[in-house]
């Protein structure tokens, strides 16, 4: 029944963090905190926590020791709570809809960030926290796990039939019997069959139980949460009456909690009664045991609504009892459908992951198409693909830019500069890294010095042809081959072209309205380059100068960052890109594919 977890294809010392979902996904946990070499940091809500602490699921595998101490490495967070670590990762959870604390996972590293979408729910008449779909706003990649696979039943559409089955059997005074863990969608489960029996004049005589050891945790802990409930519940709160209707009706005496089917329960037993509790699998816990008290009798009725247990072969030990069975897995899970819906109300990721099992094709380069899903072929915009368990899978993310911290010093010594509706402002400095931390501070005595040389250069201003030239022959280029716009084809775009050989490698430069861009060979050496870049950036003079030549703006390049982004520089050849192309005033930006 049980079986240790596969971590053989992972190097669990190399593991940094851990991040919990629900507290279904912690089975495996105290296994990775007490027996491996595991050592980094796990993250989860409060509930998550506590309802796997309590959770039945971890004693038959776990003795006490083991849980408390892997408990105790926990630390919980709160949604929407920014959890910062090693200076380069942001780690913030958001609620997935599916139980109470279950979240979805953001995480960002740099400027590319992951949305981590893993048991969740969007049907908002459950009581957790509605989904929460502002993570997949500036994702780059959605990885999704544990979608509801292709024909599941829904719970919307599955629990009429529950409720009818469990007050037929309440109308011939039968037993129900229902297995299932104290938590999750079993409070709402409960508080729908109480309505439909309240319907149909039967609650009057039904008692409701819960038999497992944790069952009384779990129920009073579930009744403190609403911070952590979908909003009309958390208006509850303020009502005299528990939010939760388990809390209602034990008030009443009409539900009670037992550690397990010998003593007290025996003696409080009436007729009839729906029992709540057990394993799914019927092969340990109360249900075995009920099973053999009332699977004789065809009046008594057994219900199986987890989805993901193969509900057949649970019931095929008892077929020959005459006990009435019934299968009507309920899965508040969402589906791919439903992830594509959900994804379109937000910004389109570049690309997007689905377990292999809701795939019907994986073609030769990775990519997927969807079983039950419209419009989820890879574009060219975004890429689907399918993952495999225990399978390595490049996600190909990686950031042109990092983001830099100005030093407060720094920060007071600069003095923008009006383009029109723009303001511009040089900033020189030295680069400072630590923990994974940049921040841009005031240059020391000889950076001041070399800075000094640049310091008279313009932001913006006309980029003068001529000039360029004259400082290309200067740095040992000759016979440059200038194209002009007539000369060149197709074109949607005024442009120049200053084609050359540097080092004995094609070079060009292409002048246009909005940007200057620069190509040159990786194997260029670096002191040619940052020649080159500093010949182009001492070219551009103020418009005033020289209206007549071609415009096209550049950003005047420190020298000391040129040597840095060249030294990193590992992808195609170095170009020279418009932070916005459509304002002329604006300057470029200098994004090698750092590394």
């Amino acid at each position: 029944m049980f079986k240790l977890p596969d971590f053989s294809g992972i190097d669990l010392k190399s593991v940094d963090v851990v991040l919990i979902s629900n507290f279904n996904h912690m089975l495996s946990l105290p296994y990775l905190t007490e027996f491996t070499d595991f050592q980094g940091r796990i993250f989860a809500t409060e509930p998550t926590i506590e309802f796997g602490r309590s959770g039945s699921g971890l004693y038959p595998a776990y003795n006490m020791a083991d849980i408390k101490a892997c408990i105790d490495k926990i630390q919980p967070v709160r949604f929407r709570e920014h959890v910062s670590l090693y200076g380069s990762l942001k780690l913030t959870a958001h609620s997935a809809g599916y139980c109470l604390g279950s979240s979805n996972w953001h995480i960002q590293t740099g400027t590319e960030s992951i949305a981590f979408v893993s048991s969740s729910s969007i049907q908002t008449n459950l009581h957790p926290d509605l989904f929460d779909g502002s993570l997949l706003e500036k994702a780059s990649t959605v990885i999704a796990a544990d979608l509801c696979p292709k024909g599941a039943t829904s719970y919307n559409s599955g629990v009429n039939d529950v409720c009818a089955k469990v007050a037929m059997t309440v109308a011939r005074k039968g037993h129900v019997l229902v297995p299932c863990a104290i938590s999750g969608f079993l409070f709402d489960l409960m508080e729908d069959i109480h309505l439909h029996l309240n319907h149909m004049g039967l609650t009057h005589q039904v008692q409701y139980a819960f038999i497992s050891p944790v069952a009384e945790t779990a129920l009073q802990y579930s009744n403190i949460l609403a911070e952590w409930m979908a909003p009309r519940k958390q208006e509850m709160v303020y009502l005299p009456e528990a939010p939760l209707l388990h809390g209602i009706l034990q008030e009443k005496g009409l539900s009670k909690t037992y550690k397990s089917v010998h003593g007290a329960f025996s003696s409080d037993l009436k007729h009839p009664c729906i029992v709540f509790g057990g394993h799914p699998s019927l092969r340990s816990g109360p249900m075995v045991n009920l099973l053999q008290m009332w699977g004789g009798q065809a009046q008594n009725s057994i219900v199986l609504v987890e989805p993901r247990m193969d509900s057949a072969a649970s019931l095929e030990p008892f077929k020959d009892l005459e006990i009435s069975k019934r299968i009507c897995p309920l899965d508040i899970r969402m589906s791919i459908d439903q992830l594509v819906d959900v994804m379109r109300k937000h910004k389109h990721p570049k690309h997007v992951l689905v377990p292999s099992s809701n795939t019907i094709l994986t073609r030769s380069d990775g990519t997927a198409e969807l079983a039950d899903a419209k419009n989820t072929t890879s574009t060219p915009a975004c890429q689907w693909s399918a993952y495999k368990y225990a399978e390595p899978l490049q996600l190909g993310i990686g950031s042109l830019y990092e983001t830099v911290l100005l030093s407060e010093e720094l920060a007071k010594g600069i003095f923008p500069q009006s383009f029109g509706t723009t303001s511009i402002a040089a900033i020189s400095g030295s680069l400072s890294i630590y923990n994974n931390r940049m921040q841009l501070e005031p240059a020391s005595v000889g950076g001041r010095q070399i800075l000094a040389l640049h310091s008279q250069r313009q932001l913006c201003g006309t980029m003068n042809l001529n000039t360029l030239l004259t400082g290309l022959a200067m740095i040992g280029v000759s016979d440059p081959v200038v194209t002009a716009l007539d000369e060149i084809k197709d074109m949607q775009e005024a442009e120049i072209r200053v084609e050359f050989m540097l080092e004995g490698k094609d070079a060009s430069i292409i002048m246009r309205e909005n940007e200057t861009i620069v190509k040159c060979e990786e194997a260029i050496h670096i002191s040619s380059t940052v020649l080159l870049l500093k010949t182009l950036a001492e070219s551009d003079i103020p418009p005033a100068l020289d209206g007549d030549s071609h415009r096209a703006y550049a950003r005047p390049l420190e020298l000391d960052i040129v040597k840095f982004s060249a030294l990193v520089h590992k992808g195609p050849p170095i170009t020279l890109h418009p932070t916005y192309p459509h304002t002329p005033s604006h300057p470029t930006r200098f994004s090698p594919n750092i590394v």
